[in-house]
């Protein structure tokens, strides 16, 4: 499947799926702020959970996750530049001071120029993950750099997520 249209695809199933929110735990101590206008978005159906952060209602997504639902296993999906996912291709997460490098499929990107779409499986026990939930944010290495997603006050998509995935 075309990973541009698989983009498109989830933002539009994330925007008619409609926001879960309740309130939820803020962040841990040492997180980064949230983004304007971004957010961690939940969305599930026909078995499938997703977790997506970036602009509701957009194609503007920086991070993807996907499992079926109680299998314990996540897809990691990224946007990145070609220049920073390797040979072989790999996808940095941080949480906190937890680091995990995952080896990934990688596919020119539709949407931008020079960009790559990485994806990688991993466990949701995975301790990289594990801080994900504990901290309430997880970034992606981007060589010097890391692109650090945190939620806006009172989202719980990221607990949903994970309690879905099992």
């Amino acid at each position: 499947m075309n990973r541009a249209l698989l983009i498109l695809g989830l933002s539009a199933a994330l925007s008619a799926c409609g926001v879960l929110r309740d309130v939820a735990s803020p962040p841990a101590a040492g997180a980064p702020d949230p983004q304007a206008g971004r957010d961690w978005i939940y969305a599930a159906d026909g078995g499938t959970g997703r977790l997506a952060f970036g602009t509701p209602q957009s194609d503007d997504v920086a991070l993807m996750m996907s499992c079926a639902q109680g299998s314990g296993r996540v897809t990691v999906q990224a946007n990145l530049p070609q220049e920073l996912a390797g040979s072989p291709p790999k996808l940095t997460l941080v949480s906190g001071s937890t680091r995990a490098t995952f080896l990934a499929s990688a596919e020119a990107s539709q949407l931008e120029a020079g960009n790559v779409f990485l994806t990688a499986q991993t466990r949701a026990r995975d301790p990289v993950l594990v801080a994900f939930r504990r901290n309430g944010w997880i970034g992606i290495s981007r060589g010097d750099t890391t692109d650090r997603f945190a939620p806006q006050p009172g989202t719980s998509a990221v607990g949903q997520f994970f309690a879905y995935c099992g």
